[in-house]
């Protein structure tokens, strides 16, 4: 199983300008300006990963090297909106698309898996043997604005785009103080389940 974005965000859930801010560092140069973006897009890529989500509306697509189960779940870039396309290899080695009125998906809840599986009476194709023979493409993100991402998620990118902004290096010498990680993980809390059943 991998995943590929097959189309970014359009934007990012902080601005250099919420940085700015909230770190209270009045006017900045275009340069510093650009570093922030930089920082940022960090932080937001590092929440990404640590919670498993897509906060703004992204394109991506899962690649699986078989139909193996009848029930196929998406565990990571939640919350999905839509599954777009679901395409395999034939036996001929050959691409097809499986047509939407042949399976159902249960994308709910936020909190859980995607799930899709076949219409009743029907069932998952043969593939060609071949790696990523099944290609699913679906739209992930709390939405199109940086206001449809959770405040708490928001303000985590902050706290910690704000201390790598302060500390530009891993080593900080003089401190023993670790508060900023932990803050970190109190506004993530609410929004991590973990592993996703």
């Amino acid at each position: 199983m991998r995943f590929e974005l097959s189309s970014g965000p359009a934007i990012e859930p902080c601005t250099e300008a919420d940085l700015v801010s909230h770190c209270q560092l009045g006017e900045l140069p275009d340069d510093q300006l650009a570093r922030a973006r930089v920082i940022l897009a960090a932080a937001r890529q590092w929440v990404e990963n640590r919670l498993q989500r897509q906060l703004i509306t992204a394109t991506w697509k899962l690649y699986l090297d078989s139909f193996a189960e009848e029930i196929l779940r998406i565990k990571s870039k939640l919350p999905v909106s839509s599954v777009s396309t679901i395409k395999y290899y034939d036996t001929n080695d050959e691409q097809q698309t499986v047509s939407s009125a042949l399976y159902q998906v249960d994308a709910t809840s936020e909190n859980q898996s995607v799930r899709i599986r076949p219409v009743s009476g029907q069932s998952w194709p043969s593939t060609y043997d071949r790696y990523n023979a099944v290609e699913i493409t679906f739209v992930a993100g709390y939405g199109a604005t940086r206001e449809s991402v959770p405040l708490g998620i928001r303000h985590a990118i902050l706290i910690l785009a704000a201390d790598w902004w302060t500390n530009r290096e891993d080593v900080i010498i003089g401190t023993i103080n670790s508060r900023i990680e932990t803050g970190v993980e109190m506004c993530l809390q609410p929004f991590d389940w973990g592993f996703y059943a």
